[in-house]
């Protein structure tokens, strides 16, 4: 990863930690998961040598997974525990959806 790279990384991920948004209690769990992904993940990918491993993209996707479980809890904290079971299933689900969309620049399909 280029040094250019590195410091616009930093740059787009740096005001995620200070936004007003933060402060609100309620969305207080979204943003740490968030901070901590971006941390770790920019942690990941300036120490990974180019082209990128196989184990680099397996660690890459493992943290994609850590960080969409520990966001879909936040998102699901309301609820009553009964009801989390099915929703962290879909939350995760869409999580991780979102993520892969990101990654590859990919639009949402129209059929669904």
């Amino acid at each position: 990863m280029s040094s250019k790279m590195k410091t616009t990384l930093v740059i787009v991920l740096a005001p995620l930690a200070s936004s007003a948004w933060a402060v609100d209690q309620g969305n207080a769990c979204m943003v740490a998961a968030l901070i901590d992904y971006n941390q770790a993940n920019l942690a990941l990918l300036t120490k990974s040598d180019l082209p990128k491993t196989v184990e680099a993209t397996i660690a890459q996707r493992r943290l994609q997974e850590q960080y969409c479980l520990r966001f879909a809890q936040c998102q699901l904290a309301s609820l009553p525990p009964q009801q989390t079971t099915m929703a962290l299933d879909g939350a995760f689900s869409d999580c991780l959806r979102d993520e892969a969309m990101e990654k590859y620049q990919l639009a949402p399909s129209t059929g669904n």
